[in-house]
């Protein structure tokens, strides 16, 4: 698929990407280990193609790395809602690999959140042809998650928890 029109930010091009945050009833949200680098712990994510919404894009790859579907059915998730933080935030530089290739500058990345009232069973084994992205799973505090992602995401994630993390538990007491 061809990907979204890029953002561009300070002369330069940031390919859209989206996460996927899964919120449980205790308000952990779901994260993966990535295969080859133990120990780095983050939420499902990638880039948005050209015809998709963001929510479609994070339902799409919700299911592709965890193979987790939205709707209300048991090991299902509801949408909830989506952040798009400010470029100065949301986009993250690389300063090699494919990205670099492909004449990126690095991806800005957005947030759609979900909940499930149900406890999950993700699939790891990488669905729709796509390669397998984690070893293992487990809930974690979206603050902590922020402060422990790989460094150049750190400031997507940490407006993403304050953003979306308060609105959720308030959802929560209802």
């Amino acid at each position: 698929m061809k990907d979204a029109e890029p953002i561009e930010y300070t002369g330069k091009k940031y390919r859209k990407c989206v996460a996927a945050v899964v919120f449980n009833q205790d308000g952990l949200v779901l994260v993966g280990e990535r295969v080859k680098v133990e120990g780095s712990w983050q939420l499902p994510q990638g880039g948005v193609d050209a015809a998709e919404t963001l929510e479609e894009a994070a339902a799409r790859e919700l299911y592709e790395e965890m193979g987790i579907k939205t709707g209300k059915d048991e090991n299902q998730v509801e949408c909830l809602g989506t952040v798009s933080p400010p470029c100065e935030a949301g986009c993250y530089n690389v300063t090699s690999g494919w990205l670099k290739d492909a004449g990126y500058a690095g991806q800005h990345l957005s947030f759609v959140s979900f909940f499930s009232p149900h406890s999950l069973t993700p699939v790891l084994t990488g669905l729709n042809g796509e390669p397998q992205e984690f070893t293992q799973t487990k809930w974690m505090e979206f603050p902590s998650l922020a402060k422990s992602v790989w460094g150049p995401k750190q400031p997507a994630y940490e407006f993403a928890s304050s953003a979306i993390l308060p609105k959720f538990l308030m959802r929560l007491k209802k």
